[in-house]
């Protein structure tokens, strides 16, 4: 018999799938789909009915199996040749030596089409040739039949030819120089064979090849993650040499600077700074926290500068915008791309997950000796996945908040105090020089006492004296006296006094946010027992002794800043309601008086009685409204300590 004129079309190195012309056909029942998906991946070779069976059915077959075998035979004759007359073997489907064979070559099935391209590319080493071999293994081989027949010797060794194609192929481009060639279909043959390392170095060797660093250390991470977690092994020797073939250069040719300018004026933090000099050999975090505008980032930024020269890997910043008064805080997604940007990584080559940028960020920093300064941490949330996983990388987080959740890992913490006295003087000694403040020590006096020791106050001041240096320091401090926090309110300052204080009130939850106000009013009962820890964590309050706390002077001022607002709003709300309900007040006392008169006119003898009873009072629409019921408006509530104890030198306030 001749053959269709319409030529016919296999494929096993995918889905097993069947063409005449361009028109599918539909291979039958599962197990006719099985037999065919057997003979195609023998190429063109006969496979003998034992091994059918054998592969079908495994070591129990039915009776009835060969039987299956040759009705199977049957049904895929004639759906590959429907005209085929009844019991004519056809020309495809031949029974030949005990078994059967499919008369298929590289023009018909696409097994036979990549050996014949890749013993071409072979010969005549063209990397293109083996690119389009490759592109011809579209997936799982033989996709879609039963699992247990995929384990069948006849697919596990066509597997083993795949990945060993796709490794010589990547050879050859690496020797030839056309890495991007055969990039993508390295990948996608790296991807059906997960667990190949020889596969996934050369996979490695290619990205490195074509620019793509991250792409490199990112396959590499993936197959130690993969390793580790399903076979409880480490990469071998040829990943790992390919891995840090990819570090070698990249290290020496980008060492990361990005700490910010130092402050030339630093002054007065001797004890903190001994203590970050104790920690600089560690690896891992160290939190540094404190109030608002107690200079936690000064500290960090000019302590880092003092040792960059002990990490020799770089130093890498990141202001975490954790309370910033402009932008929202960066997402742990957010600040692993802008690290990865730090360590050289382009913009197309980080990965779309958070988990595998933080990955990739690890496999980056491991085995180098690298300084990190996270800055303005919204809390330990943000920060953990910014981690690095090990070696020689230390890590500053500054923040408000309380790290707890770093802290339960073994961070040390460094609390950062208002300064002294002293060392506010020495503060403004450093930016006013020191015979200004010698011209005027009384003015000096007052203006470090109103400035409580905050750096951010002391700046303002030192800033507005320096603007204005024929203005004597008495006037500063006359304003200063007259309204702190309006004086430390600074236009044109990207940050002030007040403006750094709310920003931490809008982060507490309701129930501390009330409590923090109730703080600022004078002689009130305040019980912060469930919000003491709250505020404490958000650096608003100094916890010093169990259920004893203190509040800087400056927060107390802006807390009964917060409170009198939060009244006046109060009572401007009650006011607003008392004149919106009195039309209807006096309807309703109209309505009844007209219900409780006789037909006479007159007032019931009842209601009579009650009206010459009741006390005189005007109307409710002639009524003041600072005379309005109780209830309508709110009242303040009472401290039991006054409000001189909760500056910085005073008694603890007891809450």
């Amino acid at each position: 018999m001749q053959k269709s004129p319409r030529p016919l079309r296999f494929t096993v190195l995918g889905p097993v799938r069947a063409w005449r012309g361009d028109r599918e056909i539909h291979l039958g029942s599962p197990q006719s789909r099985t037999l065919i998906a057997l003979l195609l991946a023998h190429g063109g070779e006969v496979m003998s009915l034992a091994h059918l069976v054998d592969a079908m059915w495994g070591a129990a077959p039915p009776n009835t199996a060969v039987n299956a075998v040759h009705r199977n035979v049957g049904l895929l004759r004639r759906l590959i040749e429907p005209a085929l007359p009844v019991r004519d073997p056809g020309s495809w489907l031949i029974r030949s030596a005990g078994g059967y064979r499919l008369a298929v070559g590289p023009e018909s099935l696409d097994l036979l089409r990549l050996r014949a391209l890749a013993e071409q590319g072979r010969r005549e080493a063209k990397p293109h040739l083996f690119r389009e071999a490759l592109d011809l293994w579209q997936g799982t081989v033989a996709d879609g039949i039963d699992a247990l027949v995929r384990n069948d010797t006849v697919f596990t060794a066509l597997d083993q030819e795949l990945t060993a194609l796709a490794r010589e192929a990547a050879d050859l481009a690496l020797a030839t120089g056309d890495a991007e060639l055969l990039l993508g279909a390295v990948r996608r043959a790296a991807d059906q064979a997960p667990f190949d390392e020889a596969l996934h170095a050369r996979l490695i060797r290619l990205w490195a090849a074509t620019g793509h660093q991250a792409g490199a250390l990112a396959t590499y991470e993936r197959l130690r993650v993969r390793l580790g977690e399903e076979l409880g092994i480490t990469p071998g020797v040829e990943a790992t040499d390919a891995r840090d073939a990819v570090l070698r250069p990249a290290r020496a040719a980008r060492i990361p600077a990005q700490l910010p300018a130092d402050l030339p004026v630093f002054a007065a933090r001797d004890a903190e700074l001994a203590l970050l000099d104790g920690l600089a050999d560690l690896a891992g975090p160290v939190a540094v926290t404190g109030m608002p505008g107690v200079g936690k980032t000064t500290l960090a930024v000019h302590w880092a500068h003092r040792v960059a020269g002990r990490f020799p890997g770089g130093q890498l910043y990141l202001n975490l915008r954790g309370f910033d008064r402009e932008r929202r805080p960066l997402t742990s997604g957010e600040a692993l791309a802008a690290l990865l940007d730090g360590l050289g990584v382009s913009g197309r080559d980080v990965p779309e997950t958070v988990d595998a940028r933080a990955a990739l960020y690890r496999t980056l920093l491991a085995g180098r000796r690298m300084l990190v300064v996270l800055d303005d941490a919204r809390d330990a949330g943000q920060v953990r996945p910014l981690l690095p996983g090990g070696g020689g990388c230390l890590v500053i987080v500054t923040g408000r908040a309380e790290p707890i959740g770093l802290a339960v890992h073994g961070a040390p913490v460094i609390r950062v105090p208002p300064l002294s006295p002293l060392g506010s003087r020495r503060m403004l000694e450093r930016r006013l020089g020191p015979a200004r403040l010698s011209a005027d020590p009384v003015a000096t006096g007052e203006i470090v006492a109103y400035c409580g020791g905050l750096p951010l106050a002391l700046a303002i001041v030192a800033a507005r004296a320096q603007h204005g240096p024929a203005a004597p320091l008495r006037v500063l401090a006359a304003e200063l006296r007259a309204g702190r926090l309006d004086a430390l309110s600074a236009p044109g300052l990207a940050d002030d006094v007040r403006a750094s204080f709310a920003l931490s009130v809008s982060s507490l939850t309701e129930h501390a946010a009330e409590a923090f106000a109730r703080l600022g009013h004078e002689s009130a009962e305040v019980g912060l027992s469930s919000a003491a820890s709250e505020l404490s964590a958000a650096g608003m309050l100094i916890e010093i002794g169990p259920g004893r706390f203190r509040m800087h002077e400056l927060l107390r001022l802006f807390a009964r800043e917060t409170a009198a607002r939060e009244t006046a709003a109060q009572e401007t709300t009650a006011r607003e309601t008392a004149v919106r309900e009195t039309p209807a007040r006096e309807t309703t006392a109209r309505e009844t008086a007209a219900r409780e008169t006789t037909p006479s006119g007159t007032a019931a003898p009842e209601t009579a009685a009650r009206e010459a009873a009741a006390p005189r009072t005007r109307p409710a629409s002639r009524q003041n409204p600072r005379q309005l019921p109780a209830h309508t408006l709110p009242t303040a509530p009472r401290l039991t300590s006054p409000i001189s104890d909760l500056d910085p030198t005073s008694e603890a306030l007891p809450l």
